[in-house]
């Protein structure tokens, strides 16, 4: 076995002659640290990118809901001939579904309509929802102060609004607007409630919405009269 002081004294040779050979090729062996520097960098680099995606994607879509489905009506086809240019959802299509489809443990129908609020000289142009009481189970969205539109709401066709913090500070700042009046379409509706913050998620600010009762977004809000009494646009 060859003793500790030869391979000492081999190490040290071997790293006098890399000494000399990076001497001697200086520029070459610079170049070649910094390629391997790069590289090892341009690694790390996408590594910390990619699970910075994953994080921001997993945050978004946890904020819209981890575990949830969107259904929409799409146009009915006859051989390949539409026969139903807007396709039609119902209500009643959302209650065969909560009672047929395995796994289903809430369902949200709704209506989604843009709608101007004005109150006190400010307005906001923002997306007004109509819902029922599940939207808060589905979505995982809860009041930050106040309270959620109710069953009792959705009977009797309430004229009460929950605002998004968005909506909320354009048009009251910094004051306290529960229980305060806005008109949505020129209708006065009272503020019953302000969501919690939700951030943005896929470039869509998810605190920008104004939450009304289902059936007041039908026969409130519905100025238009494209929907039957039935008829939603989405549900969750």
């Amino acid at each position: 076995m060859r003793s500790i002081g030869a391979i000492i004294s081999s190490w040290g040779i071997n790293v006098a002659i890399a000494m000399v050979a990076l001497r001697t090729n200086l520029l070459r062996s610079i170049l070649t640290t910094l390629g391997v520097m790069i590289g090892v960098m341009a690694v790390i680099l996408a590594v910390a990118v990619g699970a910075g995606a994953k994080v921001t994607v997993e945050e978004s879509i946890g904020a819209l809901g981890s575990n949830m489905a969107i259904v929409i009506p799409v146009p009915e086809n006859d051989g390949g001939r539409r026969t139903n240019e807007r396709g039609r959802l119902t209500e009643r299509d959302a209650r065969a579904i909560l009672r047929r489809v395995n796994g289903v443990r809430g369902i949200a129908p709704q209506l989604r309509l843009t709608a101007q609020l004005v109150v006190s000289g400010r307005n906001a142009t923002t997306s007004s929802i109509g819902i029922t009481p599940d939207y808060s189970v589905v979505t995982n969205i809860l009041t930050e102060t106040g309270r959620f539109i109710t069953d009792a709401d959705v009977r009797t066709g309430a004229r009460v609004v929950v605002l998004g913090p968005t909506v909320a500070e354009k048009l009251f700042g910094e004051s306290d607007p529960l229980g305060e009046t806005v008109r949505i379409n020129q209708i006065p509706f009272t503020i019953v409630g302000i969501l919690e913050s939700k951030g943005s998620s896929f470039g869509s600010d998810n605190d920008d919405i104004a939450l009304v009762p289902l059936t007041t977004a039908r026969s409130r809000l519905n100025t238009a009269g494209s929907l039957g009494p039935d008829d939603l646009q989405v549900l969750f």
